[in-house]
């Protein structure tokens, strides 16, 4: 009888100390969470995803919501009523010009008065010239690559009937034939699914949201596939215009019908070589070759790869990468943004006094 009630103390003693010890561990890690929620929220805060209704972009992000974005760059500001990175006119729902494009567009990494579109506005609203009091609206949103915003064009078309002009922003012109079929069929027009309960729930924890992009930052590199799947032999380049023909035809048609003129902002990161040579990120060939589909279908477009290039000679100013990462790599800084804002507002000007 001794040894059976020492045995239920020393069990019992046990059962506390667990019972405390599991205690303690989750308390440590709900102030460890906190904490690490606190960083996050200067560290890496940006707008949550969210639904978008009027199917423009595949999602926007949650309206009024501020962000901050230190990962790259050093970015902050606040989303519009719409959801997406506008900030010079709190109320941009009939704009004349309207920016579709990727994370370059979306422009996380800069402070919200220093991206591109901010640039733009700014220098249509203060110049005195009478036939450009245009007004530009910022669609752009990460993951939204060209093949992307070609997949959207109609809806961006449908919704903003009245616009003057639809900018395409890319990095990017080089797709295989398959690639072309899909985006000629619109298959990268996806838009954002309901998140469950708890997907909604994890969004609101700032360090959850890190943790996730680290995961599938490492995931994405493990998986990384040496030189790609898009590239084309040189043989094959008339398949890729003939192809690419047929997309953008459409987004003439559709532009057409609304007295709409369609835009491509192209920019591309480079580097230089040992020798001194400038190495740009496309193939010589495939840029060439959209840049004679976008001619042949009555496309404008707007390269501003060598005034990037022309900057980075004279003052050693790289268009791409920040303080926190490596020169010339990763997306748009203010250099960069600037450049963009300065060949975009040139553009438009001539095209409006050569109308």
């Amino acid at each position: 009888s001794l040894y059976k009630d020492f045995r239920i103390i020393v069990r019992r003693y046990i059962m506390k100390k667990i019972v405390e010890i599991l205690f303690k561990s989750v308390i440590a890690g709900i102030i460890s969470i906190i904490l690490l929620s606190i960083f996050s929220l200067i560290y890496y805060n940006p707008p949550v995803a969210t639904q978008q209704s009027d199917l423009v972009t595949n999602f926007k992000f949650k309206e009024n919501s501020n962000w901050s974005y230190m990962l790259e760059g050093f970015g902050h500001g606040m989303t519009d009523e719409l959801g997406y990175n506008n900030a010079y006119y709190t109320d941009c729902t009939e704009p004349d010009i309207v920016f579709v494009g990727s994370s370059h567009l979306e422009a996380l990494q800069v402070p919200q008065n220093a991206n591109c579109v901010y640039l733009l506005n700014e220098k249509f609203d203060k110049d005195t010239l009478p036939h450009n009091d245009f007004k530009c609206l910022n669609l752009g949103v990460s993951a939204h690559a060209l093949e992307v915003s070609l997949s959207n064009f109609k809806y961006v078309v449908d919704k903003y009937k009245e616009a003057k002009y639809i900018v395409i922003e890319t990095s990017n012109v080089e797709f295989s034939p398959t690639m072309l079929d899909e985006i000629a069929k619109g298959k990268f027009h996806a838009p954002e699914e309901e998140k469950s309960f708890i997907e909604k729930m994890a969004q609101k924890v700032p360090y959850f949201r890190l943790l996730y992009k680290k995961i599938n930052e490492a995931s994405a590199a493990k998986n990384e596939v040496v030189g790609g799947t898009n590239a084309l032999n040189n043989d094959d380049i008339n398949v890729y215009i003939h192809k690419m023909k047929v997309i953008l035809n459409k987004v003439a048609k559709l532009s057409a019908e609304n007295n709409i003129k369609p835009v491509v902002l192209m920019h591309q990161r480079f580097w230089e070589d040992s020798d001194g040579n400038i190495i740009t990120e496309n193939k010589e060939m495939y840029i060439n070759a959209f840049k004679e589909c976008c001619e042949n279908t009555g496309i404008k477009v707007i390269d501003v790869t060598k005034p990037m290039i022309d900057c980075y000679k004279t003052n050693y100013n790289f268009s791409y990468g920040f303080s926190n990462t490596s020169p010339g790599e990763g997306h748009l800084n203010k250099t960069g943004h600037r450049i963009i804002a300065e060949e975009v507002y040139q553009s438009i000007n001539e095209m409006e006094e050569n109308k």
